[in-house]
């Protein structure tokens, strides 16, 4: 990446953090056995997403894959979850008390029916987890969360991730929201009676917010004091999102003004005793084990359709439902749809990607892993990002500036090796 290349980067929207390396859309078809067989030989620790893919409806600013209730039945549905949970029985073995950290998100989990999500939070039973481990699960703010609640207190789920995007009522209805404030303040309130682990999902950039109402979310989320939360720049990166339309015609603010509402946040947070952790990421007691787990490129076991996991030395990605995800669980094979096995080299770069999640990267880390230096092998590089203000560089480590740290996704894809941005590019060599 050149100077110039880089500074006119730096004029747009960075984009989403990158969970994989490289992009999805470079895998090929892998043959299933081959991650099998890299699972069984797997002798250490592990994490574990579930991915439910039902939602109430798709969300304006939502570019991720999910199923909407309306277009699948509960039957459907039913045959879905139970498909994870095979799928599970063929992790749960070799993992028996070594998962240090679950997430079950989507799509939105509480959008089952009372008895499927009650069978999908079964599924982390199965692999005996320990006292330490943090078990967390997504939820809607919707009035009958308290029978999810009520389910999840008799799991091992210890953590809950409520998505209330904003304290607007007007920026939710622009964005399709199924709740309102209220609904999310009773969700919060309904919430802290179970449980002491809480997480407050919220998102910047959208329409309708202006900074004076984007400092009234945030004052309103001090005030309900979880322990974590969670500020999620809003990136309308394809055609397929519904407010990209509304980005295109200059609807939404602008880079500088959801620049302006993250450093309003980050502030008002760390003056609230709140430690961030990542771009997005704020806890005031206890760090997210899951998300530090990603930045340390744990192995990550994928249950669900289009889940992404991430074995060794290589990244994976499950079916659909609409390419065969129930059809090749019901034949009991695992259903990976495509994946990349990582050379030497692609393993360094893949570390690095991981680890600017984390907002700095340890060079002795580095060296022991891989036996050069980081500043070194990548001297052009890491003097171009230090010129430009988003990092800075000791003896001990490369640490991401306020700046940096926003501009995280750009970093990231500046640290991509030359074949996976031809990748990219379309171009393979």
């Amino acid at each position: 990446m050149d100077k110039r290349f880089l500074q006119e980067a730096l004029k747009e929207e960075p984009g989403i953090m990158s969970f994989a390396y490289p992009h999805a859309r470079s895998w090929e078809p892998i043959n299933p056995k081959i991650i099998e067989e890299r699972w069984r030989n797997s002798a250490g620790d592990a994490i574990l997403y579930i991915h439910s893919p039902y939602c109430f409806s798709k969300c304006g600013y939502c570019g991720f894959y999910s199923v909407p209730l309306s277009s699948d039945s509960r039957t459907a549905q039913d045959q879905t979850v139970r498909s994870i949970l095979k799928e599970a029985k063929r992790y749960a073995d070799y993992f028996k008390g070594k998962i240090k950290a679950v997430d079950i998100g989507g799509g939105t989990p509480n959008a089952l029916a009372p008895a499927a999500f009650a069978l999908l939070t079964d599924v982390i039973e199965l692999f005996k987890l320990d006292n330490t481990c943090e078990s967390s699960v997504e939820l809607y703010p919707v009035s009958d969360i308290d029978d999810y609640l009520e389910i999840c207190e008799y799991t091992r789920i210890n953590r809950v991730s409520i998505g209330i995007q904003d304290f607007n009522d007007e920026v939710l209805r622009v964005c399709t929201r199924k709740h309102t404030t209220s609904d999310a303040l009773n969700a919060y309130d309904l919430t802290r009676r179970r449980f002491g682990n809480i997480n407050l999902d919220l998102m910047l950039g959208l329409p309708r917010q202006t900074l004076k109402s984007w400092e009234k979310t945030i004052d309103i989320l001090l005030e309900l004091h979880p322990e974590n939360a969670t500020i999620n720049p809003f990136s309308c990166r394809h055609k397929g999102i519904s407010l990209y339309k509304a980005r295109q015609n200059g609807e939404l603010p602008s880079l500088p003004q959801m620049i302006e509402m993250w450093d309003l946040a980050r502030q008002k947070l760390s003056n609230a005793g709140y430690t961030q952790t990542s771009r997005s990421n704020f806890f005031r007691t206890k760090p997210n084990a899951y998300e530090a787990l990603i930045a340390d490129s744990a192995p990550r076991i994928a249950l669900g359709p289009k889940a992404v996991g991430l074995v060794s030395d290589i990244t994976y990605m499950n079916e659909q439902l609409d390419q065969g995800y129930n059809r090749s669980v019901r034949k009991r094979n695992l259903p990976i749809f495509s994946g990349l096995i990582l050379d030497e080299e692609e393993q360094m770069h893949s570390w690095i990607v991981y680890k600017l999640l984390s907002m700095k990267i340890p060079r002795a880390e580095f060296q022991q892993k891989f036996g050069r230096d980081i500043v070194n092998e990548f001297s052009e590089l890491v003097y171009m990002l230090n010129e430009e203000g988003l990092i800075t560089t000791t003896d001990d480590e490369i640490v991401l500036t306020p700046r940096g740290v926003y501009y995280t996704s750009l970093l990231q894809r500046c640290f991509f090796s030359e074949p996976v941005k031809a990748m990219k590019a379309g171009v393979r060599k």
